[in-house]
């Protein structure tokens, strides 16, 4: 194949009419497919049929969003802007063939950014080629309906709106109906389905576990730093009234006028929004944006267990070591000596150092006793008791990792929110500061071959790794993802237990 084709050998038929994409060396790509439409606060349509041939050739919009963001390091994280909409039901396929017969895993990928902003192509680390490349797979990414626009719930006011509390993971059920309907025209197989998130995006797989319209629509989940301590999820019965009220008031409408919601333009409704919820908040007053317990979503495993319909899906869970640990405590931390170092964990732990120190030195032999400095141990222990749960119910494996990898920049900074995934997306190259030779080479291998492997028959393998077994509630067994690699038994617990001890658990509201 030639370096660049579009045209009539790039172009596929499917169940709505036929659409053209474009190749590179020996990789289809189709952006801004349209998976659904859909008006405001409303349940998603599916796509019309039409005549002709319709060009997939650039990214659909993103969602609108009420934040402008702010990129405080693109060597960490490189970001990308794009055209928002509320118009924003678009998903992108990367793959090898377009052979119906090929029946390639197939790997969705939902992004994070919680469930208000975010978009399938905000980090460059997203770019579905080299994934589809390496493992041979079809890689799908996605926008969907997102803060108000996607979880306000007007029940309470007007029957108009039955499904906008959840109309945002409504979103993400219709594509994957569109993908269970169309993706064999790309060389994919609608029964070999994973669904991988990272962050919000995680959250969000782990919420299509419980949802019934999802069943038969994916067969295997992963969660990269998606299952995060005591999120505030609203409980059954709670509703929008609160919000809604006060969003009505701050606009000059009356609570008998809620469906004039549908009108006011995003840029007057957002700020609005933005005003009234801050107090509510702070009361722990549901105020939409995630989703709500209702008959689409019947609750979240925590309140109401894994539905057993599911015990049959093998899911991995993982999280980086640093998480949330963007500030920078240590930059000379190599050049310190053990009492040095002793003496600075002492000033953030106190008398607590003294026992934390052996427990962080016996979980992470090959790192300096500094970088306890970086640990966040909530997310981890709230993927641990995510993968006992599971475990406990599950017929079907779970696998469960840490990433501990350090970066050469800082000093030596320790793995944080996003550092994992451009190694499971093989695309250290597009991240500055994950270029580290042949370190980053070797664990982009092992990571990115565990999460073919997993995709393809539901168990990762690292090409030039240990074995990665299965999570039990006895041994906690974790693969830890740094050079090198190693699998873990048990080798984390205590150090969680104490520092949680002395370190506030992080806590998020929806």
């Amino acid at each position: 194949m030639s370096r660049f084709i579009c045209d009539e050998r790039t172009t596929v038929g499917t169940k709505y009419g036929r659409l053209m994409g474009f190749a590179l060396d020996s990789t289809y790509i189709f952006r801004g497919i349209r998976y659904a439409k859909a008006r405001r606060f409303e349940r998603p349509e599916e796509v019309e049929p039409w005549e002709g041939v319709q060009k997939a050739l650039h990214y659909g919009p993103i969602c609108k969003t009420a934040f402008v963001e702010t990129h405080a390091s693109d060597i960490m994280i490189p970001h990308r802007e794009w055209i928002q909409s509320e118009d924003c039901q678009y998903l992108n396929v990367w793959t090898q063939s377009l052979d119906p017969q090929e029946k390639l895993p197939v790997m969705v990928w939902i992004h994070g950014g919680g469930y208000t902003m975010g978009s399938s192509l905000e980090l460059e680390a997203l770019d579905g080629e080299r994934l589809s490349r390496y493992g041979k797979v079809v890689v799908v990414s996605l926008n969907h309906r997102l803060n108000i626009l996607g979880y306000l719930d007007l029940k309470e006011h007007t029957d108009r709106f039955p499904d906008s509390a959840n109309a945002g993971t409504e979103d993400l059920v219709a594509a994957l109906r569109w993908i269970r309907d169309n993706i064999a025209a790309f060389g994919g197989d609608p029964d070999n389905v994973t669904i991988f998130g990272q962050s919000g995006g995680g959250h969000k797989v782990a919420s299509l576990l419980q949802i019934p319209e999802a069943d038969g629509l994916f067969h295997k989940c992963i969660m990269m730093s998606g299952i995060t301590a005591n999120f505030r999820y609203p409980h059954r019965g709670e509703n929008g009234k609160q919000i809604v009220d006060a969003l009505l008031k701050e606009l000059g409408l009356k609570a008998s006028e809620a469906d004039k919601l549908a009108e006011v333009p995003f840029e007057r409704l957002s700020p609005a929004y933005g005003r009234v919820q801050a107090d509510l908040r702070k009361q722990w007053v549901y105020c939409g944006e995630t989703p709500l317990p209702d008959d689409f979503f019947p609750g979240d495993w925590i309140e109401i267990g894994f539905r057993p319909e599911t015990r049959n899906i093998p899911v991995m869970v993982g999280t980086v070591i640093g998480e949330f640990a963007f500030d920078v405590w240590l930059p000379d931390k190599h050049r310190m000596t053990e009492a040095e170092q002793m003496a600075a964990l002492k000033d953030k732990f106190g008398d607590a150092a003294e026992v934390l120190v052996p427990l962080f030195r016996e979980a992470y032999p090959n790192h300096p006793v500094a970088d306890l400095m970086y640990l966040e141990s909530s997310i981890r222990r709230e993927g641990q008791r995510f993968c006992r749960a599971r475990a406990a119910m599950s017929a079907a494996p779970v696998y469960n990792y840490v990433f501990s990898q350090e970066f050469p920049i800082d000093g030596g900074r320790l793995a944080w929110h996003c550092a994992d995934i451009p190694f499971a997306f093989h695309n250290v190259d597009l991240v500055p500061v994950a270029n580290m030779g042949e370190d980053s080479e070797a664990l982009q291998e092992n990571m990115c071959g565990a999460w073919v492997s997993f995709a393809r028959n539901g168990k990762p393998v690292l090409p030039a790794g240990p074995e990665w077994k299965p999570f039990t509630a006895e041994n906690c067994e974790t693969m830890i993802f740094d050079t090198p690699c190693r699998l873990g038994i048990r080798f984390d617990n205590e150090l969680l237990e104490k520092h949680a001890a002395v370190v506030p658990e992080l806590v998020m509201q929806a």
